[in-house]
């Protein structure tokens, strides 16, 4: 997968840690798309906790209004705001410290770890879950268990960034409905886990 999408990294826009943080609140039940298309109004405003701060609930709703659930994520990038400023603005490098905050779940604190400070996590998410179905790596339905078991599986060198190249080939080769596999010629380029694969041998 890391030959196939060797540029593979987040498609969500950022520029400070902060905003990462806020971008994958936001992303929750929301596409990448979407939320770079409100994150490129508000985070030109937006670069610390101070920030958000100064900038009210109610307007900050008013930016994200378009993305799910849009009440409950800024009532808790509010409190994480305020929580984050009194700490200096510095973001847990700590799982177990970083799950306690507002609307960051495990898979949440994974994510942030990955990107922000190179932790060996991998957070699962539906593409994750589907290839690691698909390719016999697991037998669970919790992504959060599949975290823990591919963190197991894969090499240490390679988990940094396994799951950005997971994640695009699950996002753009094997998708959940007409996956390149059946588009493609039936040769070994088409697909280089076919020959193994539970979705391909199905069919």
């Amino acid at each position: 997968m890391d030959k196939l999408f060797p540029n593979a990294k987040t498609e969500l826009d950022y520029q400070t840690p902060f905003q990462f943080v806020v971008a994958v609140i936001l992303s929750a039940q929301s596409t990448d798309k979407q939320v770079n298309k409100v994150t490129a109004q508000l985070f030109p405003q937006m670069q610390t906790p101070k920030d958000v701060l100064d900038m009210w609930e109610e307007k900050l709703k008013e930016f994200i209004k378009s993305i799910w659930f849009f009440n409950m994520k800024a009532k808790n990038i509010f409190k994480l705001a305020g929580i984050l400023y009194q700490n200096q603005d510095q973001i847990p490098q700590d799982l177990k410290e970083l799950i306690q905050l507002p609307w960051i779940w495990i898979k949440t604190a994974k994510l942030v770890l990955n990107q922000i400070y190179w932790q060996k996590y991998i957070p699962v998410d539906t593409h994750i879950q589907r290839i690691s179905t698909r390719l016999w790596l697991t037998n669970f339905t919790d992504p959060d268990k599949t975290s823990e078991l591919l963190e197991t599986l894969i090499p240490a060198e390679y988990k940094a960034r396994a799951h950005h190249s997971m994640i695009f080939f699950g996002r753009y080769f094997c998708t959940a409905k007409k996956p390149k596999c059946i588009a493609l010629p039936l040769t070994k380029d088409a697909c280089p886990f076919m020959w193994f694969c539970k979705y391909y041998n199905s069919l």
